[in-house]
């Protein structure tokens, strides 16, 4: 016989007359039991990206000579100039916007503990509660603040 201890406990285990309905219900116990753990880890992984991952940005776009208005789920507004792109993310925890190019007027909602924050290819924009005008254009930003906003 094999000095191989797997070779020589396969051997024992065949020569033993192996009960095929207990191997069997063996075989589904792991089972079970991996499709238990599966099912634990993808859950586990579910809630980590979930809590992890920023919300998925909403796209505002205005073509050539279209002004768009848009009422933002904080109840801030946003008044996109012609020609303009600015990508949104506001949920729970932050106020986050993208302005990629053109120009905007943004309205905030007065909100302490969630800054509403823009960025541009130059800098950002954090704000409170206020009015104010952002442009991007020929690769420079231009921040105006509206008083009274």
């Amino acid at each position: 016989m094999s000095q191989d201890p797997i070779a020589r406990e396969a051997a024992r285990w065949w020569l033993d007359g192996h009960d095929g309905d207990r191997d069997e219900h063996a075989f589904e116990q792991w089972r079970r039991a991996e499709a238990g753990l599966a099912v634990l880890l993808l859950c586990a992984l579910g809630l980590y990206s979930r809590d992890g991952s920023p919300p998925a940005a909403q796209v505002l776009r205005t073509a050539a000579g279209e002004i768009r208005d848009e009422a933002l789920p904080d109840g801030s507004h946003v008044l996109l100039s012609p020609g303009s792109e600015v990508h949104v993310r506001v949920d729970a925890q932050r106020r986050q916007l993208q302005l990629q190019r053109g120009q905007a007027w943004f309205k905030v909602s007065a909100d302490a503990h969630r800054p509403f924050q823009v960025h541009t290819p130059h800098g950002t924009v954090t704000a409170l509660g206020t009015a104010f005008d952002l442009a991007v254009q020929d690769g420079h930003r231009t921040p105006r603040r509206r008083a009274g906003g």
